[in-house]
């Protein structure tokens, strides 16, 4: 019978199957692993909050208007959040205190 490993909701890295691995590839692993988790908080998010912004709206009796910049908001902070983290992280030059700050 084969062993499951202690954490049986994560798909198993090269090192739990018994290979050895280098501490770069353990990093690009475990990296690949917060991608996912983060890929997948994000689309909950936007999938559990931003579809619901535009009926609330029309709840509250907002315009087209109202509606039309409340459906594009998101998107454009998010663009400019990334296009200024990019000229942020030339200026400081410290990416490990932008990362953090940025959560």
């Amino acid at each position: 019978m084969n062993q499951l490993p202690a954490d049986r909701h994560m798909a198993p890295t090269p090192s739990s199957c018994g290979r050895e691995t280098s501490p770069e590839q353990d990093a690009k692993a475990l990296s690949r692993q917060h991608g996912v988790r983060d890929a997948a908080f994000q689309a909950a998010a936007q999938g559990g909050g931003e579809n619901y912004f535009a009926a609330f709206a029309l709840l509250l009796h907002a315009s087209p208007f109202h509606i039309g910049i409340l459906s594009a908001l998101p998107q454009l902070v998010g663009m400019l959040a990334q296009l200024s983290s990019v000229k942020l992280l030339q200026y400081l030059r410290m990416p490990g205190r932008l990362i953090l700050a940025g959560g």
